[in-house]
């Protein structure tokens, strides 16, 4: 299950969101799998390290055009948190987004670690995100058009 650790309501400028879940005792296998499901998704820049990898992501026009955070501009950080038996993937991303956003729905970036916890996640503890952190679309088009207000003024 994913669980969300930082996830902004508002933002300007720049913003990070913090995901984590539990995976297997087998990290040899970890990575190579990490950085895969990140390659599929446009990433680029990998830095490996023992614990933790890192990569970058999206383009400066994503960030000003799109309204999915995914195709943003971002730094994402994977690391692997907790003691031997408790172990933890988080997925950290700092994000460009120049404009004032309020956050409303679920985030793509939450969707995508859920993906990300189906592929490489601990088997006997997979499962849906919890209903708890799933927030309904209040009004879809309020970042849409708070970019062009803040574009007008």
């Amino acid at each position: 299950m994913v669980t969300i650790v930082r996830q902004p309501r508002w933002s300007i400028w720049t913003y990070t969101e913090i995901y984590r879940f539990p995976v297997t005792d087998r990290v040899d296998a970890l990575w190579p799998a990490v950085e895969s499901f990140y390659r599929e998704r446009g990433a680029s820049g990998f830095v490996p390290d023992t614990d933790h990898l890192t990569c970058s992501r999206g383009h400066l026009i994503g960030s000003l055009f799109s309204p999915n955070e995914c195709h943003h501009r971002q730094s994402v950080v994977v690391r692997l948190t907790g003691p031997a038996r408790d172990r933890h993937l988080e997925c950290e991303y700092r994000c460009l987004s120049p404009y004032p956003e309020l956050h409303f729905s679920t985030r793509n970036l939450f969707v995508e670690v859920q993906d990300l916890a189906a592929q490489v996640g601990d088997p006997g503890r997979r499962g849906a995100a919890s209903e708890e952190h799933s927030r309904p679309a209040l009004w879809p088009g309020v970042g849409i058009a708070f970019r062009l207000f803040y574009g007008l003024y």
